[in-house]
């Protein structure tokens, strides 16, 4: 699956850049000097920029996603589930009861996203859940995984459990934490401002705007 993306990605940057290169000599033979050589030089310089954005936007978050990251709503969200469907809509407490209660249908073997950021820092490693717990005071959602992995996610919305995932599709702020060798803690935390998700981290770590896309689910779990 990684390879077929590598591959449709530079497709997709290659015709975004054959475009480019299409226009620049139209206008290189049909326009007049010095037009036909500083428009061609601009657009081909768009062009080529616009080409490695396709790529590192698809190889990063992959066809779909790249698609969509930037541009989703929530409105399919808000409809309500089809009985019988397998997938539920719930409230922080209800999901902590039923995980308590050990009434979720979820597979517990997970990957984790934030916001369409997957790789580096375990998030691609499959993690065992620990535990949920809802704040009602704070509006904050915890959930634990094995060997102190953490997800501490700020008025969470828009909650859906299957077999295979548990989303959550907006958030005000999400923190990703993992252990260290020295019993302390990493923490990355997204922000979502309303315009945009910004980033920080007690740790040398930079998000790149590839991997981040304010359309996407504040967070997903995937079995």
């Amino acid at each position: 699956m990684k390879i077929f993306r590598y591959i449709f990605a530079i497709f997709q940057a290659l015709v975004t850049l054959a475009f480019g290169v299409f226009l620049a000599t139209l206008f290189y033979f049909q326009a007049q000097s010095p037009i036909n050589i500083i428009l061609p030089t601009l657009i081909l310089g768009i062009a080529i920029y616009f080409s490695v954005s396709v790529f590192y936007v698809i190889s990063k978050r992959g066809i779909i996603t790249a698609m969509t990251g930037d541009n989703a709503t929530y409105d399919l969200d808000l409809l309500e589930p089809i009985p019988g469907d397998g997938v539920l809509k719930l409230t922080p407490k209800k999901l902590e009861e039923l995980f308590n209660n050990e009434e979720l249908t979820f597979r517990n073997n997970t990957t984790i996203s934030i916001w369409g950021d997957w790789e580096g820092r375990k998030l691609n490693s499959k993690h065992i859940i620990n535990s949920i717990s809802f704040d009602g005071n704070t509006k904050i959602l915890n959930i634990e995984f094995d060997e102190n992995y953490k997800l501490a996610i700020t008025e969470p919305r828009l909650i859906l459990t299957s077999i295979s995932y548990i989303k959550i599709a907006n958030a005000k702020s999400v923190v990703w934490q993992t252990p260290t060798k020295f019993n302390s803690l990493n923490k990355y935390v997204y922000k979502h401002t309303g315009k945009e998700i910004i980033t920080q981290s007690n740790t040398n770590w930079q998000a790149h705007n590839y991997d981040i896309g304010i359309g996407m689910n504040a967070v997903y779990l995937q079995a």
